[in-house]
């Protein structure tokens, strides 16, 4: 029997933010980060022979243009190279930058990349 598998990848973003401060009007002065050019990591070979699943949380640095600059997991290692292709892909991200009083600042977030085999 040829069982084909696809991946499913979901990402869940957590952000990292202290309550955001509130103007006169009562409206919040920050806004956070918006992700909106998300590519999802390919599965390696050996994850997908291995049929391994599971969450890689990371932890990402954005910059005020909108970019990740830093990717560091903070999750225990699922492997097969899984981590290292959530990684990869993190770097490539592109987010509406996060913002304080109308202009854009770096900022960080916790980020969950989830991998799982559909049949």
């Amino acid at each position: 029997m040829n069982v084909k598998l696809s991946a499913l990848l979901l990402t869940t973003l957590s952000f990292c933010a202290a309550a955001a401060p509130q103007t006169q009007s009562g409206k919040s002065s920050t806004s956070p980060a918006i992700l909106i050019y998300k590519p999802d990591p390919a599965y390696t070979p050996k994850a997908r022979r291995a049929k391994l699943q599971g969450t890689v949380t990371l932890w990402i640095k954005v910059d005020a243009q909108g970019n990740v600059t830093e990717a560091r997991e903070t999750s225990t290692r699922l492997g097969k190279g899984l981590d290292e292709k959530a990684i990869e892909s993190a770097k490539t991200w592109k987010f509406k930058p996060a913002t304080r009083r109308g202009v854009p600042v770096p900022t960080h977030l916790f980020v969950q990349v989830t991998f799982r085999l559909l049949q």
